[in-house]
């Protein structure tokens, strides 16, 4: 004759420790990324903040952003509004002389509350052709459509930054028609 309380009892234990040994797998597994080692592995990204005027006001809202000489490290941008931006650390840019290209409206656009937003197919412009333009490439890419700071700014720009560890860069452009 079979002993079922032995049996129940075995199971339930076998139970018990199946349990425990999901849970310790699960417990592993879930903590295998936590700390695991950081997102970005290239060199420090340094914290980079700062002010742009516009002919002696603040730049309503615009795009600054870090383009490094050297290749092999990150470019980085920000939206500016009312003539501040920041970028903070673990993302800005990596230390090192750095083109500033500055690109800027002049006011935020808003939508009423009663208005609706035009559809994507509206958005999108297309050539005589029918064509869909390619995208930007190079500093034209942080050039916004209805840009008013003049070329010498972003598409040929002179300004630089020398980055380093919580640097703060104040900048000074003119507008197209200056």
């Amino acid at each position: 004759m079979i002993n079922l309380s032995r049996t129940v009892a075995a199971t339930q234990h076998g139970r018990s420790l199946s349990l425990i040994f999901s849970a310790l797998m699960l417990g592993v597994f879930t903590c295998s990324g936590c700390g695991g080692g950081p997102a970005y592995d290239g060199e420090t990204r340094f914290e980079v903040s700062g002010e742009v005027s516009i002919d002696d006001a603040p730049l309503a809202t615009g795009i600054i952003a870090f383009v490094p000489d050297d290749a092999t490290k990150r470019t980085v941008s920000a939206p500016i509004s009312d003539g501040k931006y920041f970028i903070p650390e673990g993302k800005g840019p990596n230390a090192g002389l750095h083109k500033v290209v500055v690109s800027g409206k002049e006011e935020v656009a808003t939508i009423d509350d009663d208005e609706t937003p035009p559809e994507n197919e509206e958005l999108i412009e297309e050539d005589e052709d029918g064509d869909v333009p390619e995208p930007p490439s190079g500093l034209a890419k942080f050039v916004l459509e209805g840009n008013i700071v003049a070329p010498s700014f972003n598409l040929e720009t002179q300004l630089t930054a020398q980055v380093e560890k919580n640097s703060a860069f104040n900048f000074e452009v003119t507008s197209i028609d200056e």
